[in-house]
């Protein structure tokens, strides 16, 4: 199980960041690099894989009004190329099942950020 998760996370709303970042900090786990865009996001994908980052939570939709999901699609994929053992968390919002991640907890969620937590923790190892 992992006890120091090293995160990639995508998340727009600056609200949403702070309190998953809180949360993560409070259990030992670090966020490594942190991205608002789809393009920051791929631009930093080089910076993950040097970093040793292991777990992704990616928000499925970086720009403002969009419910497409395909950020996260995009970003998801480009993690798996480039660090195929990282495990990612899909963490939406909205009302639209996500088709990306290996693990999808939407925001809508009761509990979705304990629930990422718990999830983290409870990945095997590598």
């Amino acid at each position: 199980m992992v006890e120091h998760a090293r995160i990639f996370y995508a998340e727009d709303s600056r609200v949403v960041r702070n309190a998953m970042r809180l949360n993560l900090q409070d259990l030992g786990h670090e966020i490594i690099v942190e991205v608002t865009t789809l393009d920051d996001g791929l631009e930093q994908i080089n910076k993950a894989v040097e970093l040793g980052v292991n777990v992704a939570i990616i928000d499925g939709n970086l720009r403002p009004m969009d419910i497409s999901c395909e950020d996260g699609r995009k970003l998801s994929s480009a993690l798996k190329e480039a660090i195929p053992s990282i495990v990612i968390i899909a963490n939406p919002g909205g009302e639209i099942d996500p088709d990306y991640g290996d693990i999808i907890i939407t925001k809508n969620e009761r509990g979705a950020i304990a629930k990422i937590i718990d999830a983290i923790e409870s990945i095997p190892e590598v």
